[in-house]
């Protein structure tokens, strides 16, 4: 069962190098990005092997997914746009995150195209997290509460969400 997985340098991401590992060995993905990538992360793979992630070039951050012919690509965005992937389906739908300015969006990459798939109610974000063959989405959004537990790091309220037939279904 082949999996992928970044490897870490001495912080989260800063030097992280995506790579593959299947029954034939180890891939490192991070050779195929553009000179002075900083850093990549393999966020996902199906069973054909088609991995999805992000890499950092020092522009932005931009989701890529990696067929099962090695092929690399980067995912369709608007210009500028920062993009994660983070998970992929048996049928090849790419679920992730677009953000503009400070709101990030769950997005669902379909036929070539970014389809980006909003909030709950007047939450200022979201993500996708996971897809499944059939398009259907899940993820997390936040619900316009700031909360700071015990005057600590502070953060938005986030809600579970199902992305279904169009609609964003509030899962809490």
């Amino acid at each position: 069962m082949p999996c992928a997985a970044r490897s870490e340098a001495t912080s989260p991401y800063w030097g992280a190098r995506a790579f593959l590992w299947s029954d034939t060995g180890f891939v490192d993905i991070h050779t195929g990005f553009p000179p002075g990538t900083s850093h990549s992360v393999a966020t996902g793979i199906n069973a054909a092997g088609v991995v999805v992630g992000w890499y950092d070039s020092g522009a932005s951050m931009r989701a890529f997914v990696r067929d099962a012919n090695g092929v690399l690509s980067d995912l369709p965005r608007p210009p500028g746009t920062p993009t994660q992937a983070l998970s992929v389906s048996a049928s090849g739908l790419i679920a992730g995150t677009a953000t503009t300015g400070w709101q990030s969006s769950a997005v669902l990459w379909a036929e070539g195209q970014m389809r980006v798939l909003g909030a709950l109610g007047n939450g200022p974000g979201s993500s996708g997290m996971s897809v499944n063959f059939r398009g259907d989405v899940v993820g997390a959004s936040s619900n316009g509460t700031f909360v700071c537990p015990c005057g600590s790091y502070c953060s938005w309220a986030s809600r579970g969400f199902l992305y279904r037939y169009g609609i964003m279904f509030d899962l809490n």
